[in-house]
Parts: C-alpha cells; sequence; structure tokens
C-alpha cells in the first residue's frame, strides 16, 4: 500500500469515527434511566466537588464542599469549603461504626456523635451511595433537551412528583407548601447526573451540582478518617 493511500485511509477512518460519534441517536426518557440507573450501580467509591444553592427569602446561601465516599469502606469524608463561617470543617461519617466525627477548626478539636444524634434520625441520605444523591426509580419525567459535544450526548431531564427527593431543599417536603415541584437533572454523555435544579411552580429553590467527579479511585480507610491530632469530645 503506497504512502498516499495510507493516509486516505487512515483519514477516512478518523471522518467515518468521528461521524458515527456525533450522529448517535438520542434515548428516550425510559431508556435513559435504565443507562443511568446501570451507571450509579458500578460506582464504588467516588470523590468529587460539590455545591449546593438554596434560597431564603431574597438570600441564595451557598455551600461548596469536597466529598469522598466508598460504599465498601462504608466512609464518607466532607471538607467544607465555603461559607467562610464553616470553611476548614471536616466531617467523617463512618457507617460501619456509626459515628460522625466533626473537626471543628474555631474550636480546635473534634466533635464526636453517633449517627443517629448527628443527624436526630431525620437524615436518611446515604452520602456513601451516589445514586441516593440521584434516585431517579419510579419517576415520571422527559427529556426536555439534547446536546450534542464533541464526546457525546448530554441530557436535560424534567421530572416530577418528588415528595421523597432531596431534603436540602425544606419547601420541597413542605405539605402546606402547594404547587408543583420540579426537577431539572443534567446527564452527561457517560450516563452520569452531575445537576440537579429544583423548582416549585416557576419558583427557583436551589442546584445540587458534582464537578471534578471520578470514581473507583482506590480510597483507603486511612485517608478517609486523617483528621488533626486534636482533643476530641464525646457527645
Amino acid at each position: 500500500m503506497t504512502m498516499r493511500r495510507s493516509v486516505y485511509l487512515v483519514c477516512f477512518i478518523m471522518v467515518f469515527c468521528f461521524t458515527a460519534a456525533v450522529s448517535a441517536q438520542p434515548l428516550n426518557f425510559t431508556q435513559l434511566l435504565e443507562k443511568v440507573e446501570h451507571k450509579l450501580t458500578t460506582i464504588d467509591e467516588f470523590q468529587s466537588m460539590a455545591s449546593i444553592k438554596v434560597v431564603e427569602g431574597e438570600r441564595i446561601n451557598l455551600s461548596v464542599f469536597s466529598i469522598k465516599a466508598s460504599k465498601s469502606l462504608m466512609t464518607t469524608r466532607i471538607e467544607m469549603l465555603e461559607p467562610d463561617v464553616i470553611s476548614g470543617q471536616v466531617i467523617v461519617v463512618d457507617q460501619e461504626k456509626d459515628v460522625v466525627k466533626m473537626y471543628m477548626p474555631v474550636l480546635d478539636q473534634i466533635v464526636v456523635q453517633s449517627l443517629e444524634e448527628a443527624y436526630n434520625g431525620d437524615m436518611d441520605l446515604d452520602f456513601t451511595d451516589i445514586g441516593s444523591f440521584f434516585n431517579m426509580q419510579g419517576l415520571e419525567g422527559q427529556i426536555k433537551e439534547v446536546i450534542e459535544t464533541d464526546v457525546g450526548l448530554q441530557y436535560i431531564v424534567s421530572i416530577s412528583g418528588l415528595d421523597n427527593q432531596l431534603d436540602f431543599f425544606p419547601e420541597m417536603t413542605d405539605e402546606t407548601g402547594g404547587g408543583q415541584h420540579l426537577q431539572y437533572i443534567w446527564i452527561n454523555e457517560e450516563f452520569m447526573p452531575f445537576k440537579m435544579e429544583f423548582y416549585q411552580d416557576d419558583k427557583y429553590l436551589g442546584t445540587f451540582a458534582l464537578d471534578e467527579f471520578e470514581i473507583n479511585l482506590g480510597l483507603t480507610k486511612e485517608e478517609m478518617q486523617n483528621l488533626p491530632d486534636v482533643p476530641e469530645v464525646v457527645f
């Protein structure tokens, strides 16, 4: 084969592969949910930057934190970055030992509580399971937009009927609040949800988003539970 024919062949393969990638057929809503649910079951551990925006009256409260979580280690580590008043706090949740340790830099001490005491029995969100952040099982919705990118298709879906969704947004679980609860979810080309926006009718309630997401990195118990060598206060 001549050099010229080799070059033509390589160019043809590249063009064919690119065309196949960008012309991928969008999934319907049911197919997409099946892909997302399968993707979430493959994740044993993850680390990510995360942000939560919550609207309270005229103000938007922003929390930013890094999170590492492992189902097999039954451990979650959260390092607070914003707001400034709690920046530097480190929370380690050990579900195996049923204990929460919170390093508080202002007091230079570690507060130790049981899981039940720490969350007053109200927090049923399993931080080690990424599926609990984006629980879409049994929900009804529709695909609002399909976005073509260089690496594949991204989706924006709308979902209603959210009475049991994340309690970052109290108004969503307020039975007296009225109105229709609506959620928009952004899903990337690997079928990984990475952002949710919440509404009550047309009223924006808040956003939960993940960034710099990595999975199955081989996290260790030691790095997950590492805290400063300061006094512990047990409650």
